[in-house]
């Protein structure tokens, strides 16, 4: 087996991108970069490749660094919930649709195996993920156990990948009506199939504001779109803000009847989740380590 050599590679690099798309698919489509697998989360634009990479000023890392890094994503001790078991999913369908689309070289993909093969290993062998590993389910749970909010019928803005796990949340929680409303209406709408609700663009907002106790938010708007002259004022309302950046202005917190729950505070949650899970982080960490022995890296000429 490969991995069980000590293996020479070209560098690999990795270009932190933060919430930059613009620059990244720009720079992906306009450099004369042919290999590389590109990363997006919901938290994350990360790119990967073995070949030079100048990302103007972006955060960029190389040789081992990098290689650490992506064994982190993959195990989970690089996501806000610890151990999520999403991420692992997300680099594997970076990497296959890298390969697919030809531009992931025989190197590359043997990073990805590896980090790949290593997510599991760290899932299957330690406690990392067991608990709450989605920030979808969490969120869904605590407004649940609030005790406070009708959770018979619930709205969801967006139909990107965390929308997706809410309404399954939902759906699972045994949610009577789930309400979905995007720009997009379509994505909306494959979306409500999925989970047995009914879509509903963006322009009916005020409308389904009123219509409901508990909203869950995660689309990618570049501004806020839950703004006060939106919210009821007849009723108590939760909303619960999972964007980035927010959908749900600041002012909306001033409001009397209103509650808002936004990424920070369940970030705060994450944080216990790592304290208590800290006997288990440095198993997984032994791993990646002795992972990372196995590649020896010198600069590509």
């Amino acid at each position: 087996m490969l991995y069980n050599l000590k293996t020479t590679y070209r560098d690999i690099g990795i270009g932190r991108l933060g919430s930059k798309f613009d620059e990244f698919e720009g720079y992906t489509r306009y450099s004369e970069l042919n290999d590389y697998v590109s990363l997006f989360t919901c938290n994350r634009a990360e790119l990967y490749s073995d070949q030079y990479m100048n990302l103007d000023g972006l955060p960029v890392e190389k040789g081992r660094k990098a290689l650490e890094h992506l064994f982190r994503v993959s195990c989970g001790l690089d996501s806000m919930i610890l151990g999520e078991n999403e991420i692992l999913s997300q680099v594997k369908k970076a990497h296959r649709s890298a390969i697919e689309e030809g531009h992931c070289c025989e190197h590359l993909s043997a990073f990805f195996d590896s980090a790949i093969r290593l997510g599991k290993k760290a899932r299957a062998k330690t406690r990392i993920s067991h608990g709450k590993t989605s920030i979808a389910s969490m969120a869904v749970d605590y407004a649940f156990n609030l005790g406070e909010f009708s959770p018979d019928k619930v709205l969801i803005l967006g139909s990107g990948m965390l929308s997706g796990k809410i309404a399954t949340a939902l759906k699972n929680k045994g949610t009577e009506k789930i309400l979905l409303s995007n720009r997009y209406l379509e994505r909306a709408r494959i979306l409500a199939d999925k989970v047995g609700g009914k879509a509903f663009g963006l322009d009916r907002l005020p409308k389904l504001l009123n219509e409901v106790e508990i909203v869950f938010s995660a689309t990618s708007a570049p501004h806020p779109i839950i703004t006060p002259d939106k919210i009821p004022r007849n009723r108590e309302i939760l909303l619960v803000d999972l964007a980035v950046p927010a959908d749900v202005s600041k002012e909306v917190d001033r409001l009397k009847n209103v509650k808002v729950l936004r990424l920070d505070f369940f970030k705060a949650i994450a944080q216990e989740n790592i304290l208590a899970k800290k006997e288990e982080i440095k198993k997984v960490e032994l791993m990646i380590q002795n992972e990372l022995e196995r590649f020896d890296f010198r600069e590509a000429i």
